[in-house]
């Protein structure tokens, strides 16, 4: 059995989000991708821009409903608790009994700039396989050297931003197409970023 684990803040989940874990499901034929919202990120702990996780889980949820190879995970999801990949992948391994063979961490090729700052960043990579999905902002050629034991998937390049998603709906535009239609509905039902605000 492989399984994927996708972590991230979804602030909000949108349809790169779910494109891209179905991408690389298929991929690497893995049976379920678990998304994993994150309660406090640890390198924005004092983000004021991250809403709520019980908003961001609920967004996660509608956005991955129907597909029978994705679920949630609230393994970082207590509110105030900063979390860390390295204990996710450890927890999920030992709960799971898997091996490193079995578990794959998604992240985008942006994140890979950053790797080696992240707590135990080798250790998480002898825990399990770090499957890197390209960016559109990122040229691969540019970190080509420290990929000796990721594996890079050929993802579609998807131009989507959750900081985009949040500003078009302070500023009353559309998000139509960029995010699922249930987590559209979700935003603007709870005025989420500024949603329904005058301008």
């Amino acid at each position: 059995m492989k399984i994927g684990l996708f972590g991230g803040t979804f602030n909000p989940v949108h349809s790169g989000h779910v494109l891209i874990a179905e991408w690389i499901r298929c991929e690497i034929e893995i049976e379920t991708v678990y998304f994993i919202p994150t309660a406090v990120p640890p390198h924005r702990p004092d983000d004021k821009s991250i809403i709520d996780i019980k908003h961001r889980c609920a967004m996660v949820r509608l956005a991955i409903e129907g597909n029978p190879h994705f679920k949630i995970s609230d393994h970082e999801s207590n509110p105030g608790s900063v979390s860390y990949a390295v204990d996710t992948v450890r927890a999920f391994k030992e709960n799971m009994r898997l091996s490193k063979e079995s578990i794959y961490y998604l992240i985008g090729a942006d994140n890979l700039f950053h790797l080696a700052a992240w707590k135990e960043q080798e250790t998480l990579s002898e825990l399990c396989k770090i499957v890197v999905a390209r960016r559109p902002s990122v040229a691969m050629e540019e970190i080509h050297d420290t990929l000796s034991d990721r594996i890079i998937v050929q993802t579609p390049l998807i131009d989507i931003s959750a900081s985009d998603i949040r500003k078009r709906v302070s500023h009353n535009l559309s998000i139509r197409y960029m995010v699922p239609p249930k987590v559209e509905s979700y935003i603007h039902s709870h005025k989420l970023y500024g949603a329904g605000n005058d301008r």
